[in-house]
């Protein structure tokens, strides 16, 4: 595996480290306290609702001020359960994890899925 320097790296496919490009599902901070003080199900769903659509747009801001527009895309629309997702490059998932507003990142691939069947 040859090395032209620390972020060249060559990876299995010979891409270089840093054009690999992840999906990862973000989970945002404080989307329940949105809730929190409502009376019905509805008005919870829509404060959580509006609570992570902001908290997803504040991300998307943060990473335009760290000038790293070219190296993320496909950013799904935020859930009422405050995840979202999008593909993006080792670079980006490193400065989500210390993104304002973001609790947790989680490459999608890295989610252990374990297939259930019904049939007895």
């Amino acid at each position: 595996m040859a090395t032209t320097g620390k972020s060249a790296r060559k990876s299995v496919r010979g891409q270089t480290a840093e054009s690999v490009i992840y999906k990862v599902m973000v989970a945002l901070r404080g989307v329940e306290q949105a809730g929190a003080g409502c009376d019905d199900r509805v008005s919870k769903h829509a404060a959580m609702r509006s609570a992570a659509k902001e908290g997803r747009r504040n991300v998307v801001a943060w990473l335009k001020e760290q000038d790293v527009q070219g190296q993320y895309k496909h950013v799904s629309e935020a859930t009422a359960f405050g995840t979202f997702t999008m593909e993006c490059s080792a670079a980006v998932v490193r400065l989500l994890k210390r993104a304002p507003g973001v609790q947790s990142v989680v490459r999608v691939s890295d989610v252990p899925l374990e297939i259930v069947s019904l049939k007895r």
